[in-house]
């Protein structure tokens, strides 16, 4: 209700006052007063409640560091498309043998199951990169053992 008096408010003084009366703005935001002003005012299709979660966010860092970095810069390339099918999968096997010298209880695990797991483990800490995790995803099922 505040949002649709607020943008009455702009069109009656954008009327009376010309482009002067985008000025409006800067009184009307305050009004409208929404909590999430960095995601804009109108609604979106994005899912509330997914944030990183710190905590476990630095126990992967701790228990894992080279894999934890390493699985970031996957992320980030694959989130900016700057690599390679051919090259996330040279990524993927560096990070399946650093994950292999890192955590000692994988033994029993095969190579997908190892990857698909921290993939996993580091989807639910990063909900942000839900794109990047569906090709990885896809690169591991199709690519391991």
């Amino acid at each position: 209700m505040r949002i649709f008096i607020g943008l009455v408010l702009v069109a009656i003084s954008i009327y009376f006052f010309s482009w002067w009366g985008l000025l409006s703005f800067l009184v009307v935001l305050p009004f409208i007063g929404w909590k999430d002003r960095y995601k804009g005012l109108l609604p979106t299709n994005q899912t509330s409640g997914q944030t990183t979660d710190y905590n476990a966010a630095q126990g992967i860092a701790n228990e894992t560091t080279k894999s934890f970095m390493l699985m970031q810069n996957i992320l980030v390339k694959t989130s900016k498309k700057v690599t390679t099918t051919p090259e996330l999968l040279t990524m993927l096997n560096q990070l399946r043998d650093d994950l292999r010298t890192e955590k000692t209880d994988n033994d029993e695990l095969s190579d997908k199951e190892l990857l698909q797991t921290f993939v996993q483990q580091f989807s639910t800490t990063f909900p942000n990169w839900q794109g990047e995790y569906v090709i990885l995803s896809d690169l591991i099922n199709n690519n391991f053992l």
